[in-house]
């Protein structure tokens, strides 16, 4: 992993994020027995993993066995491969989609979130959104322009250094860890203030911890960054509902 890294740091692209697969042999060149995607952001970093082998119908259905010995077969092999794991990384966005969507419907109708939270607890400045808008001692402040400096080096902008952040944040929410999907949206909101992905974020974090006033600030401040986004339009309207039933006593309308 390390070395692709450092090979993904050595070519400059364009696009916000790379895949890159490693086709795995046994003994020969003729069989691959497994392929280890990985999406990498712009700073080389690991963003999404995953191994497509023979516990997989789509690699058993792909058949990566080259048919004969020649540079033709083998070409042929290596680019089915390729796009087995393209169409594998299709499945596990749609996926990945589909437990977004779900998860926002569940937080409300079966009270289950994908992580959880303590309304009444002292959080450190940078579990805070927006670090709790704190005066930050002379040490924060420099990690805060050492990070900056970091995420912006050979000329990235703050804004791709902010997606990135952001969308590392959104990972870590949906696998459950509160406090590291925070402490990522945070850091994307040092890199932009604006970046609608750490603003819907911090509401996110909100409502897990019982904060719907704050939620609902941070999600009209997300609808004012950009065009809109029906999604981000339902989720407003579903944490308006769950607040006006709250502040009501009464259970959330549907």
């Amino acid at each position: 992993m390390q070395r692709i890294a450092e090979v993904q740091r050595s070519h400059a692209f364009e696009a916000e994020y790379l895949l890159v697969m490693e086709f795995l042999f046994p003994v020969n060149d003729q069989t691959i027995f497994g392929i280890q995607c990985y999406v990498l952001d712009k700073a080389g970093e690991n963003a999404f993993s995953f191994l497509l082998n023979s516990h997989h119908q789509l690699f058993v259905d792909a058949d990566l066995i080259a048919k004969g010995t020649s540079e033709a077969a083998r070409a042929k092999l290596m680019a089915k491969a390729t796009q087995a794991g393209v169409t594998a990384l299709k499945q596990q966005i749609e996926r990945a989609r589909k437990v977004q969507s779900d998860a926002m419907q569940s937080r409300y109708m079966e009270k289950e979130q994908p992580c959880t939270g303590t309304q009444n607890v002292e959080y450190p400045i940078n579990e805070l959104p927006m670090f709790g808008n704190q005066k930050k001692t002379a040490h924060q402040l420099r990690a805060d322009e050492e990070y900056i400096k970091y995420m912006t080096r050979d000329g990235r902008s703050r804004e791709a250094g902010a997606e990135s952040a952001a969308k590392l944040g959104w990972n870590s929410y949906y696998a459950g860890d509160c406090s590291k999907a925070i402490k990522r949206f945070n850091q994307a909101w040092l890199l932009d203030p604006d970046n609608r992905l750490a603003l819907w974020g911090f509401a996110s974090i909100c409502i897990s911890r019982g904060q719907l006033d704050e939620a609902i600030r941070y999600l009209e401040l997300a609808i004012e960054k950009g065009p809109e986004d029906p999604k981000l339009r339902e989720d407003y309207d579903m944490t308006m509902k769950e607040l006006f039933a709250t502040s009501h006593n009464q259970q959330p309308l549907q």
